[in-house]
């Protein structure tokens, strides 16, 4: 669209009657990152399900951890079985980027499937202390997320101090989770006393 006036006035467009989604970017414009993350953002937004593929491969191809995991949110409400798949896949992969994985992990523990929340607790052994602390938060905020945890820490997978995190033991009171009290008490039985500011 051009606009032809030479007068000096802006000159104000309206479309309508358009047909067909907008094509996303198959490569980072000039714009880079931002510009492709404001594509998939869009394309969530409008339902754009027809667009699912080609948000997928925002979130695959290798890049800025940030876009990627913008991606993945989008697709999420594209299409979420598909979502949650290539999620649970990237996860696995040690490879990845710690700030992508992260923002998978909290995904997975947000939409709490049992796919989803096996896929992050098998993911603890593998991210740093910080990472982990984020996951537990997220997975302590529901009944069935609360036992994922507390069975990540009893296997060895996930680190017990997190339990002596402020919040910790409100958090899984709130989730009425099952024993929850005898558990974290045999669970951190023994550790040193928590030092968050270093933690």
């Amino acid at each position: 669209i051009v606009d032809a006036a030479t007068g000096d006035a802006y000159a104000w467009l309206a479309l309508g009657g358009l047909e067909g989604a907008p094509a996303l970017p198959a490569t980072s414009p000039s714009g880079g990152a931002a510009r492709l993350t404001a594509a998939v953002e869009l394309a969530a937004r409008l339902g754009l399900r027809e667009r699912a593929p080609e948000v997928a491969a925002s979130v695959e191809r290798p890049g800025d951890p940030e876009l990627r995991a913008a991606a993945a949110k989008a697709l999420m409400a594209l299409d979420a079985p598909r979502a949650e798949v290539l999620q649970r896949r990237l996860l696995a992969e040690p490879a990845q980027p710690t700030a992508l994985r992260e923002r998978l992990g909290l995904m997975l523990a947000e939409a709490n499937t049992v796919a989803g929340r096996a896929a992050g607790a098998a993911a603890f052994r593998t991210v740093p202390y910080r990472v982990q602390t984020q996951w537990a938060t997220a997975l302590t905020a529901t009944r069935d997320g609360a036992e994922t945890f507390l069975q990540a820490v009893e296997q060895g997978v996930a680190s017990p101090r997190i339990l002596q995190q402020a919040g910790a033991r409100g958090r899984l009171q709130r989730a009425s989770h099952a024993r929850w009290s005898e558990r974290l008490d045999r669970l951190t039985r023994g550790l040193a006393p928590a030092d968050e500011a270093r933690e």
